[in-house]
Order: structure tokens, then sequence, then C-alpha cells
């Protein structure tokens, strides 16, 4: 990717993993989907990938400040994932999901410097730069790292979260201690089991706090894409426990808790659209277009839980009119 903007309307996507394209090449993601679509409209368009694993809100109004004064895009896409809006909540859920992090961090003590050395084209990278090039890792020694990372968190892990762990499917136990699941994933439901249910009340003092420190992040987003003469708008992309059967079931296999009423509400769609109104940006969500495929266990991976590339094509799809609506919007202001 150039740096340096051509004749094309560039779009500039922020997000998560689920924007990154974890687990899948970076054809298969929505992100690069997406810009297919549009230019099979007609639409002469580039979208850059901004996605980055782990980040939320907050992170996304950082890495706006950063990078729209660069790359200077005529549009800012910001996915923001179901659960993205109550990683902005109250002091007792960042404690605890800061006390997680707090334990990969010392599993993985190496992992922030691999990032710095797979810096996107618009970030500079000095030649020999802290040693060099990080060596890559081959398959086995990813595992084996995991499955250490399990071991070590499992140790930090209180009465009440071993005692879950005992009780979780025996295929994902395995899976954990062997080192092939993401052992960050079966961590936080030993240690957050009621994660999937925050997200139920959109009247509850805990999401009308997210939602008013989320439109905080969301507006100093806008107001940087403003002042870059760039149009921001927020799409919301489907967790998978929210909106299918087989996603819904395989969270609790892994740990978490779970009610039947998450493959019906419309609290997450609801609380990041209100976030997003009062930043001042438009919201979109397709989660009704997923939930009509509710059924359909290949749209995420069966226990990562990441879209597969069938869901990444199916959100492409989906969200792809508003986004052509939106470019011919702002191309006639």
């Amino acid at each position: 990717m150039a740096v340096e903007k051509g004749d094309a309307y560039r779009l500039l996507a922020l997000g998560d993993s689920f924007t990154y394209g974890w687990g899948v090449n970076i054809e298969a993601t929505w992100v690069k989907q997406l810009e297919s679509n549009l230019r099979a409209g007609g639409l002469e368009v580039e979208v850059i990938n901004a996605g980055a694993p782990g980040a939320g809100p907050e992170d996304y109004a950082n890495t706006a400040a950063r990078v729209i004064p660069i790359l200077e895009p005529d549009m800012v896409i910001v996915g923001m994932l179901h659960d993205d809006f109550t990683s902005a909540g109250p002091p007792g859920i960042e404690e605890r999901v800061h006390k997680l992090l707090a334990a990969v961090r010392k599993v993985y003590p190496n992992l922030t410097r691999l990032l710095r050395h797979e810096r996107p084209a618009w970030e500079s990278v000095t030649p020999g730069e802290e040693g060099g090039e990080p060596k890559r890792k081959s398959a086995d020694e990813n595992r084996a790292l995991d499955a250490n990372a399990a071991r070590v968190n499992l140790e930090q892990v209180n009465a009440a979260g071993k005692a879950r762990f005992e009780r979780i499917d025996d295929e994902v136990k395995s899976a954990f201690l062997e080192g092939n699941l993401n052992p960050f994933l079966v961590i936080m439901a030993l240690n957050c089991p009621d994660h999937y249910l925050l997200r139920l009340d959109l009247d509850s003092p805990f999401v009308q706090t997210c939602i008013e420190q989320t439109a905080g992040h969301l507006g100093r987003l806008n107001a940087m894409a403003r002042r870059h003469d760039a149009h921001a708008l927020v799409v919301s992309i489907p967790l998978g426990p929210y909106v299918n059967e087989n996603s819904y079931r395989n969270i609790q296999r892994v740990g978490f808790e779970a009610d039947e009423r998450m493959l019906a509400t419309d609290v997450p769609d609801r609380a990041t659209q209100i976030a997003s109104e009062q930043a001042g940006l438009s919201f979109y969500a397709v989660t009704d277009g997923f939930r009509a495929r509710r059924d359909d266990a290949g749209l995420f991976f069966e226990l990562d839980g990441h879209f597969t590339p069938a869901g990444h094509e199916l959100y492409a799809e989906l969200i792809t009119p508003a986004i052509a609506d939106a470019i011919a919007s702002d191309a006639v202001k």
C-alpha cells in the first residue's frame, strides 16, 4: 500500500481482530472483500485495514489520531464489535480485564516487540531496531508458548475459577492445556464467566456508563476525522453468541455463562448506536442479516469465535450497500 494518496477514494477501516482478519488470509478479510465489492459496483476506491487484535474504542481514537494525518482518508469506517462498547466500562470491569492482560503480558514478554516489527506501511521502522527482525516461530513453538501461557495463567486463577475449569468441556480443556486454543479465551471465561451477559439490559448503570465513555472516545475520533476533511461512520460487527446458534453453544463449552435472550437482544447494537450518535457519527448494523443464518455453523470458527472466510464474506456483502451509499452522499457534499 502506498502512503501517498492517489486518485482513488480512500477508506480507512479501524477495528479489532475481526477487522484485522484473525485466522484468515488478508484477501479473505471483510475489508478486502468490501473493497472488491465496491470496485465491482464501479467505484474507484482503496480500503486500508488498520484493525488491531485486542483493540477497543479508545484504541480506535488513538489510532485515528496517529494515522489520519498521514493517510488522509476520505472516509473512516469504525468496526465496532458487539462487546466493544463495554471495554470502556466502569473501573470494576476494567480492573478484571486489566489483570488478565497483565497476566498475558507476563507470559508473552516479546509480544509487544513482535507487533512493533509488524508495523503497517505508514509507520517507519529503523533498520536493526531493537536487535533486528524477530525470528518467526514454527507452529510447534507457538503451541508450546500457548501451552505455557495456559499453565501459568491457570495457576493464578482463584478457587472459583479453578472449579469452573474442572467443569468445562473435556475437549476444550485438552486443547487449552496442549496449546491448541487461545489461552486468553479460557482464562477470561474462568475470571469473567458473565462476560456475554453484561449487555442484556440497556438501562443498567453499567451499560449507561459504557455508552457515555464510548461516546467520548468516538467523539474524539470524529473530531480528528473532521479536522482532516474525512467522513467517519460506525458499523456494528456481530459477535457469534448473539447471532449464531453454534457460537452460542460453543461459548458455554469454553466456560462462559449464557442466556437465550442473547440470541434476540438488540442491546449491543442500540448501545453502540446511542454512543455513535452522541459522537455525531452515523451507525449501521447488520445483525439481522447474520441472525437470518443463525443455524449456519460455518460463519464463525468453532471455539475461537472469529469470522471464518464465509463470515467475512457475509459481513462484507451486508455492509457494502451502506458504505456505497455513504460514499455517494459524501461525494455530493
